[in-house]
C-alpha cells in the first residue's frame, strides 16, 4: 500500500510540476510575444528610409521590455529584412526573434531542468513612400493576376507584383509582347509564369518566385463619405449650348433619388465646360467636348464613368484656371436607384491629362490624396471595371494610385504611350497594339502608405 502511495505521489508531484512549469512557460512567452510585437512595430517605422536605425531602435525595445541579447540565456535577433516567413527578403519588412531558456521550478522532480521559449514577429511599413510596386494584383487564386498580350510593352519603374498561387501562369506574357522592369526593379509572383509566344527575352525583368504575397496596402481605406451635388457645369468656349438634361445647371439635375447620368454627348464637340466636384448621382460620362475638371472628389453614384471626348481634350485643372495639374478623385460606387457602372478612359478619341487629389478643398479629403480612382471594394462590374485606351497622336497621362482592389483593369496602348503611376487591382490585362505603356510610380504623385503593421 505504502509503495502504491509513493508512486502516486510521485506521479501526482510530477504533474503539479508539469502544469506549474507549463504555466509560467506560457506566461514567459507571452511577456516575450508581447516584446517581440513591439520591437518588430517600433522597428518597422524605420525601415523605409534606414535599416540601421530600424534594427537599433526594434532592440532597444525589446531591451525595454526585459529582453536583452546575450543577457543570461537570452537572445535577440532582428532581420532586416526577415530571413524566413512568408516577407523573406521583403526589404521593407523586420523581423524580432527572442529566444530565453528558462531554468524549471518543480519540473527537475521530473528530470527537466530548461525549458526552451521562443517567440517571433514580423512587421511591414510602407512609411512615406508609394511602396515598392507599380502593378499589384491582389488576386489569390486564380490565373492570370497579371497578364500582358499583344505587341506592345508594359515599363515599369517599380516591381511588377502577382499574388496569385495559380502554379503555372500567374502572371502571363504572350505573343510579342513585351515586360520591362527597370531602374533595380523586377517581376515579383507569388506562383507560376506562364512565358509563351515571340523572344522569351521580352520577359526583360529580375524574376523573383516564389516571391512573398503582399496584403492589400489600402485594406483599411476608407470608403469616400458622399458629398454634396456639384455646382452648376459652365460653358466657356463654342457655340453657346444648353447643359444637357442630368447635368448639375441642366433641366431636371440628378438628384440621390432620382439618378440620371450627366451626358455631354457628341453635338458637344465643339464646345467648352468647365466640371465642378461632387455627388453624380446615375454616373459622368464625358462623350464630346473639352473639359475643365476643378479640384475634388467626383463621387459617382452608379452609372459609371467614361471619358472619351471625340477629338477633344479632358484636363484636370488648378481652382479656377486652365492650367494643367489640379487634383481629382473619381471614386466609383452604386446607390440604391442607380447600380455600379463600368469606368472607361479612351485616349483614342480623347487628349487626357489628369491628375490625383492633392491639395484638398476640405481636410478630410487629405485622406485620399494620391489617388485618381478608386473603386469601392464592396463592388465589381463583373468585366472589365476600368479600361484605359492609349493612341498614337492623342495624349494619354493618368497620374497617380488606380485602386479598384476587386475589379479588372484593362489597358490598351496603340503605337503611342500611354503614361500611368501606380495600379492596384483584383486583375491586371494589358493588350499593346505597338505601343508602350508607361508605370512610372511617381512618388511625388502616387498615394504614399503610411501603415505599419504586424504582418506574421
Amino acid at each position: 500500500m505504502l509503495a502504491i502511495f509513493a508512486i502516486s505521489l510521485v506521479v501526482l508531484l510530477g504533474a503539479g510540476a508539469l502544469a506549474f512549469d507549463g504555466g509560467m512557460m506560457i506566461l514567459e512567452r507571452r511577456d516575450q510575444q508581447n516584446a517581440a510585437d513591439a520591437a518588430a512595430m517600433a522597428g518597422a517605422r524605420f525601415v523605409t528610409t534606414d535599416h540601421s536605425k530600424a534594427r537599433t531602435t526594434a532592440s532597444s525595445v525589446a531591451s525595454d521590455n526585459g529582453f536583452v541579447d546575450g543577457s543570461g540565456q537570452q537572445t535577440v535577433t532582428v532581420n532586416v529584412p526577415p530571413t524566413s516567413g512568408k516577407f523573406a527578403s521583403w526589404p521593407n519588412a523586420i523581423q524580432v526573434e527572442i529566444s530565453n531558456t528558462r531554468p524549471s521550478i518543480l519540473g527537475s522532480v521530473m528530470g527537466f531542468l530548461n525549458w526552451p521559449v521562443s517567440a517571433t514577429a514580423t512587421a511591414a511599413s510602407m512609411s512615406g513612400q508609394g511602396g515598392p510596386f507599380s502593378i499589384l494584383s491582389l488576386e489569390p487564386d486564380q490565373c492570370a493576376g497579371v497578364k500582358v498580350g499583344g505587341t506592345g510593352s508594359i515599363v515599369a519603374h517599380g516591381n511588377i507584383q502577382v499574388n496569385s498561387a495559380c502554379p503555372d501562369s500567374a502572371l502571363q506574357r504572350q505573343a510579342g509582347a513585351v515586360i520591362s522592369a527597370v531602374d533595380g526593379a523586377a517581376c515579383t509572383v507569388h506562383g507560376g509564369i506562364q512565358n509563351e509566344g515571340g523572344d522569351p527575352n521580352n520577359l526583360d525583368c529580375l524574376v523573383v518566385t516564389p516571391a512573398p504575397v503582399i496584403p492589400d496596402p489600402l485594406a483599411s481605406l476608407p470608403d469616400v463619405p458622399m458629398p454634396a451635388l456639384p455646382a452648376a457645369a459652365v460653358q466657356e468656349g463654342g457655340a453657346p449650348k444648353k447643359v444637357p438634361n442630368g447635368c448639375p445647371g441642366g433641366n431636371g439635375p440628378a438628384t440621390y433619388d432620382s439618378p440620371a447620368t450627366c451626358q455631354f454627348p457628341s453635338n458637344y464637340k465643339d464646345t467648352t465646360w468647365r466640371l465642378y466636384p461632387g455627388l453624380y448621382p446615375g454616373g459622368l460620362k464625358l462623350l464630346a467636348g473639352n473639359f475643365y475638371l476643378e479640384p475634388g472628389v467626383y463621387w459617382i453614384g452608379g452609372g459609371g464613368l467614361e471619358i472619351t471626348g471625340n477629338g477633344s481634350f479632358i484636363i484636370s485643372v488648378d481652382a479656377g484656371t486652365t492650367t494643367e495639374g489640379g487634383g481629382v478623385l473619381f471614386y466609383n460606387t452604386a446607390i440604391p436607384m442607380a447600380d455600379l457602372g463600368a469606368m472607361k478612359l479612351n485616349g483614342s478619341s480623347a487628349n487626357i491629362h489628369i491628375w490625383p487629389l492633392d491639395e484638398p478643398k476640405s481636410a478630410w479629403e487629405s485622406t485620399w490624396n494620391g489617388l485618381i480612382i478608386y473603386q469601392d471594394r464592396d463592388y465589381n462590374f463583373s468585366g472589365d471595371d476600368l479600361t484605359i485606351n492609349g493612341n498614337e497622336s492623342l495624349g494619354m497621362d493618368v497620374r497617380g494610385t488606380i485602386y479598384i482592389p476587386a475589379g479588372e483593369v484593362k489597358v490598351n496602348g496603340d503605337e503611342g504611350d500611354l503614361v500611368m503611376d501606380q495600379v492596384i487591382c483584383k486583375f491586371f490585362d494589358a493588350l499593346g497594339n505597338g505601343g508602350d505603356i508607361l508605370a512610372l510610380r511617381e512618388e511625388d504623385n502616387i498615394y504614399q502608405f503610411t501603415a505599419a503593421g504586424l504582418v506574421e
